[in-house]
């Protein structure tokens, strides 16, 4: 449950990513990360849960949703020029 709550960690500073995706007309460039997310999940999950258990698919999927929310927050950044992480909202670079 610990390494779930760390991946919805992660989730949470990096702000509503997908739906700021979905709802500008970038659903294409969304649905292909959360395919790529998906098929990540399943490779490891089938890597992690024979040698781990419960825990490596805990750890499959948190990572999974890391990285997923990270490049989404990367993609809404350089299409939308939207900051939507927590940590912009103390510091924000400065723009060009």
């Amino acid at each position: 449950m610990t390494v779930l709550i760390l991946g919805q960690l992660v989730n949470v500073g990096s702000g509503s990513v997908g739906y700021l995706m979905v709802l500008t007309g970038h659903q294409d460039q969304s649905a292909f990360i959360f395919g790529c997310s998906a098929l990540a999940n399943l490779i490891l999950n089938a890597i992690a849960i024979p040698f781990l258990g419960i825990l490596g698919a805990a750890i499959a999927t948190a990572t999974c949703m890391a990285i997923w929310n990270v490049v989404l927050h990367i993609l809404v950044v350089r299409y939308l020029d939207i900051y939507p992480s927590i940590i912009f909202a103390f510091w924000k670079p400065k723009s060009s």
